[in-house]
């Protein structure tokens, strides 16, 4: 009688479990990763865009001497048009605040930030004459007249 010592081939369920859990630990972070990419694409997107906005009321200041007062300023998705049909911008983008000085001469303009980690936050704050900006807590990012 012969006995042959044939191993099955394959992998054992231990080797399975090491690999499936491998996998899922590299998916979880690939995912959250993307996650913050987007969420720093989107932020920048917003920034831009507020940037953009800024120009727009430099540019009324140029033909007005003042800022427009808060109710002057069209909301989100509308054409910014001054006096006179003049388009300083096709349409007003995604802002949270905005406030202008007693004089007409200075405004601040704010948009929220999904990622409150961003350091640009508070140093837009100090920029606008802000101090109390504390980062991992406050989302809104500034700009104002210069």
């Amino acid at each position: 009688m012969t006995t042959s010592n044939k191993r099955s081939k394959g992998f054992t369920l231990i080797e399975l479990l090491v690999v499936i859990t491998i996998i899922g630990v590299l998916t979880s972070l690939f995912v959250a990763n993307m996650v913050s990419v987007r969420e720093r694409a989107k932020d920048s997107q917003k920034k831009s865009n507020l940037n953009e906005f800024k120009t727009a009321l430099r540019l009324y200041y140029n033909d007005n001497q003042n800022y427009p007062d808060v109710s002057e300023v069209p909301a989100q998705g509308s054409p910014f048009v001054g006096t006179g049909g003049v388009v300083y911008m096709q349409e007003v983008p995604e802002y949270a605040s905005y406030t202008v000085d007693a004089t007409g001469d200075g405004f601040t303009l704010g948009v929220d930030l999904d990622n409150l980690s961003d350091t640009e936050i508070c140093e837009s704050w100090s920029r606008c004459g802000e101090n109390s900006c504390v980062i991992g807590t406050s989302a809104t990012y500034y700009v104002c007249a210069d």
